[in-house]
């Protein structure tokens, strides 16, 4: 004879390698899966509030995912303070609202009865928390390996990112950026005003985007660099949070196109000088021409005739 549906039901919970409760609306522990096991008979859980049991603390825990279940009557997952995933090998959970008609997805006229409390598959997210580590370390190089200056800022203008280059343009450390200066700092004065101005608009590449705006930095020494920035507003849920910029050094560039517009000049200047030997060798030939005529009249002048000092001078 096959078991009852519930039965399988059972022995998947009992396999399954997470710590499981179920909790009354008032944190109380109505069951668990260690005294489903058999595991609490000396020690059982069931009863006690789960604060308490759990972590021995005498109220829910600080964001606790069961009580934002309450609220909301949806899954919620337990963050630390910042927002974060914390873990811990002992306990670490997911919360699920149990409805009183065993209902699926609840809403404002189904009573929560109770709330099922599960733990993370720890080995699992530790692969996903190595996997995200690894992503952030690959982000970090790409922005540290930038040929060009990158810096970000939150909407207070404390500095958030730093680059190697930006260090290499600005002379200041990411150290010193990251918490001593304000993003207007880096700018003459009045221009970061200009900057966020330009972004804000649809005239400079759209709504939070600025293209190839040239503008110069000031360096930690009172410098002025000039540079090429392409900057952009980061929105999160259509709120703005942040700025992020890409500062192309642009002196080098500068210097090239001096040094060609000089050369140009001097090339300029040389063609005029060349025309004007040009036009002086031309007018040298139309000269030498009757000028050589002349020469030979008056050498024949000399031979067929004799003249007298004075006029042989004139002839010569």
């Amino acid at each position: 004879m096959n078991p009852p549906p519930q039965a399988h039901l059972l022995r998947a919970v009992k396999a399954l390698e997470r710590q499981m409760i179920v909790i009354s609306p008032s944190f109380t522990i109505l069951a668990s899966k260690d005294d489903a096991d058999g595991l609490n008979d000396d020690h059982t859980m069931v009863g006690q509030l789960c604060h308490k049991a759990l972590f021995d603390r005498p109220t829910p825990c600080d964001a606790c995912p069961a009580v934002e279940a309450y609220k909301t009557g949806r899954p919620a997952m337990g963050p630390d303070s910042d927002g974060r995933i914390e873990y811990e090998e002992d306990f670490c959970f997911y919360a699920y609202p149990i409805f009183k008609d065993d209902a699926a997805g609840g809403g404002d006229d189904q009573a929560i009865d109770a709330i099922a409390v599960m733990s993370y598959d720890v080995p699992i997210l530790n692969r996903l928390v190595s996997k995200l580590e690894r992503s952030h370390a690959f982000l970090r190089n790409l922005i540290q390996s930038a040929l060009d200056g990158i810096i970000s800022a939150d909407m207070t203008g404390k500095i958030l990112m730093f680059n190697d280059m930006a260090t290499q343009i600005t002379g200041y450390s990411a150290k010193e950026a990251m918490t001593q200066l304000h993003i207007s700092d880096i700018y003459p004065e009045g221009v970061a005003r200009e900057v966020m101005r330009k972004l804000r608009s649809d005239e400079y590449g759209g709504t939070g985007k600025l293209n190839s705006y040239q503008v110069d930095v000031v360096t930690k020494h009172g410098d002025r660099i000039p540079i090429s920035l392409d900057a952009a507003i980061v929105y999160e849920k259509g709120k703005e949070v942040a700025s992020i910029g890409i500062f192309h050094d642009l002196r080098e560039k500068l210097q090239m196109k001096a040094e060609l517009e000089k050369a140009q000049v001097q090339l300029l200047q040389a063609e005029k000088m060349s025309s004007l030997g040009k036009l002086a060798a031309g007018v040298a030939h139309q000269l030498n021409n009757p000028v050589g005529g002349i020469m030979l009249f008056a050498g024949l002048v000399l031979e067929e005739y004799d003249l007298e000092d004075g006029v042989k001078e004139d002839v010569t």
